[in-house]
């Protein structure tokens, strides 16, 4: 099983690197472009918000394809994208490539995630899909921490290259043999959409985006939240701190595939937003409560963030396999809005965390980060989703 899903799962890690590594070198862009790290922020925003609109309109345009097709054209786009963000001679060319990124990112990744599901039998679905997250996972754990220690030592530019080289290394993996799969009848726009009309889909979408938004609001910034815990020791020290966060994001991913193919996909989900809640709420404390010293604060966020990476990495996959559970006939369609829904909750959150950081305080973002988990907690507890039928054609 695993042989056939390493290079999407490369492909994965690649898009992961890319998308993580910015929160190591926000800092550094900023100053090197001559604009604030809130405005470095809305390079995140951007890339996230055209993943969102791209991915159900791609998966539409694509759907004829083979999925390995559609694969294979997305990283090749994804790889042009960083060699253009290494490029980019100010600000606006370096936005202008994060939305060819985010552009093939949206197509490669609900592709990756539908391929990998219809590749196993489906008692091992959930143990593939987390496999195939583990390659986000594992760029935040290998990837950013690499990515932002040569940011910091060779330019911010150089992350960039670093990340096409990758790319291009899965890409050239995407063209070994692998099962055909049948094509995915074309489904239309109105017809994606029409299943946001059903509650148990559309709960659990924004269950996603809340989930997100909390998330990103507090990891795109986390440099001058890490600063405002503990100073310098832990901000000078950021790719240490990301490859800590990375290396629990995989376990936590691997074992999200597991525990849900084991318990079910909705006990790890509600568990999950329950602890990730009470982290980033310490998170928040640690930043505005009392005074505490340097060393305890420090070794408190660091065990947060190791809790954080174990525990917020279960979701993904979960989430991924308990849409597959709701709506199997239209798995390739949920995903996909799954994928839109993500990102638009890394989008809202990193611009909720611009505005934070623009008119108020770094030390507020875990306590809104927090905000968010809660609500999508409590959405998640008064509409637990259930398995349905597919909606009326009449759409």
């Amino acid at each position: 099983m695993y042989k056939n899903l390493f290079w999407v799962a490369l492909g994965t890690f690649a898009i992961g690197t890319e998308g993580f590594v910015i929160a190591g070198v926000l800092d550094e862009m900023s100053r090197d472009l001559g604009v604030s790290p809130s405005m470095a922020g809305h390079l995140v925003t951007a890339y996230a918000l055209i993943y969102a609109l791209s991915a159900p309109v791609m998966a539409t345009l694509t759907a004829p394809w083979q999925r390995q097709t559609v694969m294979r054209w997305a990283m090749a786009l994804f790889v042009l994208g960083n060699v253009a963000a290494a490029l980019a001679p100010g600000f606006a060319g370096l936005l202008a490539a994060r939305l060819i990124l985010g552009l093939s990112a949206g197509t490669f990744t609900p592709a990756a995630a539908a391929w990998a599901g219809a590749a196993v039998t489906q008692e091992r679905r959930g143990r593939a899909l987390a496999f195939v997250m583990a390659g986000v996972a594992v760029s935040t754990a290998i990837g950013v921490p690499i990515g932002a220690q040569i940011g910091h030592a060779f330019g911010w530019r150089a992350t960039f290259v670093l990340v096409a080289v990758l790319s291009l290394v899965a890409l050239l993996g995407l063209f070994r043999p692998r099962p055909a799969q049948p094509a995915v009848p074309a489904a239309s726009i109105a017809q994606r959409l029409a299943w946001l009309r059903t509650p148990p889909i559309a709960y659990a979408l924004v269950v996603t985006w809340l989930t997100f938004t909390g998330c990103y609001c507090v990891y795109t910034y986390l440099s001058p939240l890490m600063h405002a815990i503990a100073g310098p020791l832990l901000a000078d020290n950021l790719p240490l701190v990301l490859a800590v966060f990375g290396a629990a994001a995989v376990v936590g991913s691997l074992t999200g595939g597991h525990l849900s193919d084991r318990f079910g996909a909705r006990l790890v989900i509600q568990r999950a937003l329950l602890l990730i809640t009470l982290i980033y709420a310490a998170l928040g404390a640690l930043a505005t409560g009392p005074t505490w010293s340097v060393n305890f604060s420090a070794t408190a966020a660091v065990l947060l963030m190791v809790l954080w990476g174990l525990v917020g990495w279960q979701l993904p996959a979960a989430q991924q396999l308990n849409l597959m559970q709701i709506a199997p006939q239209a798995a390739p369609i949920v995903l996909s809005l799954q994928g839109s829904v993500l990102y638009l909750g890394v989008s809202t959150g990193a611009f909720i965390g611009s505005l934070t950081l623009g008119f108020g305080s770094p030390t507020l973002l875990g306590w809104i980060g927090a905000g968010c988990e809660l609500l999508a907690l409590l959405v998640w507890v008064a509409h637990n989703p259930r398995p349905l039928a597919a909606p009326a054609k009449s759409l």
